[in-house]
């Protein structure tokens, strides 16, 4: 069906919006409407409305233009224009309500705004012509940072403007081009990943343009200051795609902040620290070989409150779905500095007779300044350890890391008999498992459970209950079919009763478990029962020191008991615990649990 159209030259006074047939419902942002504005301003209206009769003589309702008829309403709102004096060309079309409203349809979906690279080449052109970039916004009633924008994806080498319109590179990575306008200097980042095979993300492409600059709102420029920076003629490079600009001399920003640190590094050596250094005056390995002291007292109430803020922000940095090793790159730089600073929060009150044994390390980073205190040279550790050996108090050792790994399958076989006796519990911990893998919300939270075969292997001494499990479960998979998966999943699903494929699952995941990956979260789901799953016996305790074992006789049958066995050889104290202990319920501390209870002789 054709449609004909009649041109009219109407009073913006005489034109309303058409509520009922425009296609638009969205309202215009007010910056929509500011740059239609401006360029009505400079071009005037260059295309006719599309009106329709409002039943008054000279008066019509538009239903396709509506931004250009707010933009006017703007200028006249703000008197560059009278309503009453400004002319509007309009076409009327020869149809109906309903067929008006296809039409404003119509002109939306149809609409296409110029291709970005023909924009970008032809504002490119513009300014090269003189024009500047405030010029060309009024010009096309745009934003003068879009047109920026357009100016500075028009320093592209030609390669990569090639590149962008046939889409091999995506406008992101064309952005980031634009920090380095020298064609020579995109080319040669190009080739560094064209010679890898490999396609660069923004953020690559930003750090290989940028390595001797850093950003205006990273730690130590604000250390630096700005005016700082600048009254020693450091200059900067904007980024018209980020919200931030670039220190283009980054040594000129460590010197400073070097010498601005100068005054407080005299301040701590008259604090009373032995010594004082930049962290290039001392060993590249004093991080993770020189030996660190903590402070002694308690945190500050300022210092609390603090804290308390800057949990708060670390845990909304990670958010619901994150842990501390899945930030946003976005958020990196500020999560690392506050957990440098939570660091020194909890290292603070140092004695001055720590400060006098140790001395801070000077740390400059983009991230910022930061004091390391506390930090122990090695020729003054070795005098350190040997006070504290001597000062420090009698008493059982520690037990050895042999027995405290075997211990712990005592305490995974008491989490496997819990769990191969619930069903519900192991279906629970199953599906948890599944949801961490697939959603990746935690990869340490499921590492206990390993699903795959002979994954787990105990000491059979200390995990008494996995090879009555294992022969339980051994029993009921004999009789499922294992030639290929559909016949496993057939037979399970439509052969087995319902009871015995919960046993089967809850023993499949039973004998999955090992706590030593992370014993917390089974143990606090499944409540497990140490004292009936394992007892200490004499083979146990001869792994024990006489001091262990006459502690290990107090704690269960009371200090009157093990003053018995004091003076007797350690053979001889090893058969009194284990003909004493057992019957009493005690448990070695590696395997106590928040249920544990202590025998009442103790």
């Amino acid at each position: 069906m054709s449609i004909t159209y009649t041109d009219h030259t109407v009073k913006l006074a005489n034109l309303q919006r058409d509520e009922r047939t425009n296609a638009r419902q969205t309202p215009y942002t007010d910056d929509e409407i500011a740059s239609m504005a401006a360029s009505i301003t400079a071009q005037g209206v260059m295309m006719p409305l599309t009106a329709r009769p409002n039943g008054k003589a000279g008066h019509y309702l538009v239903f396709a233009g509506g931004r250009r008829l707010a933009g006017m309403n703007k200028l006249a709102a703000e008197g560059h224009i009278d309503p009453a004096a400004f002319d509007v060309p309009i076409r009327v079309p020869d149809v109906d309500e309903a067929k008006a409203h296809e039409l404003s349809t119509a002109e939306n979906v149809e609409r296409l705004d110029l291709d970005l690279c023909d924009e970008v080449e032809a504002f490119a052109r513009l300014h090269a012509e003189g024009s500047t970039s405030e010029d060309i916004a009024i010009r096309f009633g745009l934003p003068e940072r879009r047109v920026r924008q357009r100016i500075a994806l028009g320093t592209l080498h030609p390669n990569l403007m090639e590149m962008l319109r046939d889409g091999r590179i995506s406008v992101q990575e064309a952005q980031a081009f634009t920090i380095a306008p020298d064609h020579d200097r995109q080319h040669e980042v190009l080739e560094h990943f064209r010679e890898r095979n490999y396609a660069p993300r923004a953020q690559e492409i930003r750090q290989l343009l940028t390595q001797d600059t850093i950003k205006s709102n990273c730690g130590l420029a604000e250390f630096v200051g700005e005016d700082a920076y600048a009254e020693r003629g450091g200059t900067v490079t904007v980024d018209l795609f980020d919200d931030h600009f670039l220190w283009d001399d980054s040594g000129l920003a460590y010197q400073i902040a070097r010498e601005k640190v100068a005054d407080q590094m005299d301040a701590l050596r008259a604090d009373g620290w032995s010594w004082v250094r930049l962290e290039d005056e001392v060993s590249e390995e004093w991080s993770y070989r020189y030996r660190r002291l903590h402070g002694e007292a308690e945190p500050t109430d300022e210092a609390k409150t603090r804290m308390a803020e800057i949990e708060a922000r670390m845990v909304e940095i990670e958010g619901p779905d994150r842990d501390r090793w899945d930030i946003p790159d976005e958020h990196a730089d500020e999560y690392g500095a506050l957990d440098d600073e939570m660091d020194e929060l909890r290292d603070c009150g140092f004695t001055d007779e720590q400060k006098a044994m140790s001395g801070v390390v000077v740390q400059i980073q983009q991230y910022g300044v930061k004091f390391h205190e506390g930090i122990v040279n090695p020729a003054d550790a070795r005098e350190i350890a040997k006070a504290e050996k001597k000062d420090a108090p009698t008493g059982p050792k520690p037990y050895p890391a042999a027995l405290c790994s075997d211990l712990r399958h005592a305490l995974t076989g008491a989490v496997q008999s819990r769990v191969a006796a619930k069903p519900a519990l192991a279906e629970a911990i199953l599906l948890a498992k599944l949801v961490h893998i697939t959603r990746m919300t935690g990869v340490y939270d499921h590492m206990g459970l390993l699903m795959s075969a002979d994954s787990y292997r105990p000491v059979e001494a200390y995990n008494t209950t996995y090879a009555a499990l294992s022969s339980q479960l051994d029993g009921i998979v004999e009789g499922i079919p294992t030639g290929t998966f559909t016949e496993t999943v057939h037979h399970i699903g439509e052969r087995m009763p319902a009871k015995d494929r919960k046993k089967l699952m809850a023993l499949l995941v039973a004998t999955s478990i090992d706590t030593a990956h992370g014993p917390e979260p089974f143990v606090t789901v499944a409540e497990p029962d140490v004292v009936k799953a394992w007892r200490p016996d004499e083979a146990f305790f001869a792994r024990l020191n006489k001091a262990q074992l006459l502690e290990a006789i107090t704690e269960a049958c009371g200090e009157a008991e093990a003053s018995k066995h004091t003076d007797k050889k350690k053979g001889d104290v090893v058969a009194a615990a284990g003909r004493l202990v057992p019957q009493t319920g005690w448990l070695p501390e590696t395997l106590r649990t928040d249920a544990y209870q202590a025998p009442k002789a103790s």
